[in-house]
């Protein structure tokens, strides 16, 4: 937990990294799901960190809202993003306070936090 967010308000992104940015620090910390067409077509395929595959809007809101509702405070650090042509990979740290049920357990009252590639 100790490595540093990118500071994502010093360096120049391109179009592509750009909507990475908007999709975790514009739609998932703040749970903007109003965002979620103008990011992804109807029937996009979402494979979440957590487990799940979602296809289409309905469901991908869905699994934010119960994300989002189980961790307070939920946050994306972005730790690291690398272009290659089209495509974006980043390295990323998720936490939030549990409160709320997630995936069967019962809210604990702590900060919880895993890593995503």
């Amino acid at each position: 937990m100790h490595e540093a967010p990118l500071d994502l308000d010093r360096i120049a992104l391109s179009r592509q990294k750009e909507m990475v940015r908007v999709f975790y620090k514009e739609m998932w910390d703040r749970a903007d799901t109003s965002l979620v067409p103008q990011l992804f077509h109807p029937d996009f395929t979402f494979r979440g960190s957590l487990g799940p595959v979602l296809v289409g809007h309905a469901a991908f809101i869905g699994y934010v809202e119960f994300v989002t509702g189980a961790l307070a405070h939920y946050t994306s650090d972005i730790l690291t993003l690398v272009e290659e042509g089209p495509q974006v990979f980043g390295k990323l740290r998720f936490h939030g306070l549990h409160r709320g049920e997630l995936f069967g357990l019962a809210p604990t009252g702590r900060h919880v936090w895993w890593h995503g590639a």
